[in-house]
C-alpha cells in the first residue's frame, strides 16, 4: 500500500497531466465557473439553496486549491476563463 506522501504524490501528478492539456483547462474551468468558488452563496430568504450553494462553492475552492498546488501557472487562466460562443 501506498504512503501517504506517494498518494498526495500521484494525486498532483495527476492533476499536473489533466491541466498540462488544454481540454482539461477548460474543464476544470468551466466547473470551478459552475461551482461558483469565488462568488457568494448567500440565497436570500432560502437556507436550503445556500447550503446547496456553499456545498458547490466549496468543492469548487477545492479544485482551486488543487490546481494552485499542482499547475499554479495556470490558476489566472482557469480564474478568468471566458467561454468562446
Amino acid at each position: 500500500m501506498p504512503s501517504n506522501e506517494q498518494q498526495r504524490q500521484q494525486e498532483m501528478d495527476d492533476w499536473r497531466e489533466v491541466l498540462a492539456l488544454a481540454a482539461g483547462r477548460r474543464v476544470m474551468a468551466r466547473l470551478v465557473g459552475v461551482a461558483n468558488a469565488l462568488g457568494a452563496s448567500y440565497a436570500p430568504g432560502d437556507s436550503l439553496a445556500t447550503a446547496h450553494n456553499e456545498g458547490l462553492r466549496r468543492m469548487g475552492l477545492h479544485m482551486l486549491t488543487h490546481i494552485q498546488d499542482a499547475a499554479p501557472e495556470h490558476l489566472a487562466a482557469i480564474i478568468t476563463f471566458k467561454e468562446d460562443r
